[in-house]
């Protein structure tokens, strides 16, 4: 009878279905996404809710230590057809015998490019209401930089509450990424 019960349970599912498979779950939470289960839109998304998640310095690694904060405000930018609303990211890394600064331009998907990836290529930075200093940076990507004097950069961030980062974006010129950098801590 209870066999009977759960064949005749599994037909009627199947009628409801029309006999169509159910489609797997997909999960585009930003790092545990593929190219083959996710769209472009959905992993934009998936990284827009991580960003908007981490306004806040968020903490990871043990060997190497990695402390991240994304912009406060967001920018539209990206190639034509593809344009959203993009935060920046401000990393700190530590360990392993290297201390450094990396500034991104935000978006995996379609990233917004940096207009310069030169060596010693300044980016403006201001220290909450503080006169703007340009601060040269290492080769980057195109998506992102390394500053230079790093140690220099975090011991003022330790006594600031909002770090300004003026970013040369291809097409969009010179733009402003606010950082709350409060709470700062190894």
């Amino acid at each position: 009878m209870k066999i009977a019960l759960l064949i005749g349970v599994a037909l009627a599912a199947i009628a409801a279905s029309n006999g169509a498979a159910a489609a797997p779950p997909r999960d585009c939470a930003l790092g545990r996404h593929t190219d083959a289960a996710c769209s472009a839109e959905e992993m934009d998304a998936a990284e827009s809710a991580f960003a908007d998640a981490h306004l806040r310095w968020f903490y990871a690694g043990d060997t190497v230590k990695r402390a991240t904060v994304y912009s406060l405000n967001t920018v539209e930018a990206g190639p034509a057809g593809h344009r959203r609303a993009r935060r920046a990211s401000l990393s700190v890394i530590r360990g392993a015998g290297m201390e450094y600064v990396s500034i991104a331009s935000g978006g995996s998907v379609y990233p917004s490019r940096l207009a310069c990836s030169d060596p010693g290529c300044p980016v403006m930075i201001q220290f909450d209401q503080g006169p703007l200093q340009a601060w040269k940076t290492h080769a980057g990507n195109g998506e992102r930089m390394d500053l230079i004097e790093s140690g220099r950069l975090l011991a003022q961030i330790g006594s600031t509450q909002t770090l300004t980062i003026f970013f040369p974006i291809q097409g969009e010129g010179s733009v402003p990424f606010q950082f709350d950098v409060r709470d700062f801590h190894w």
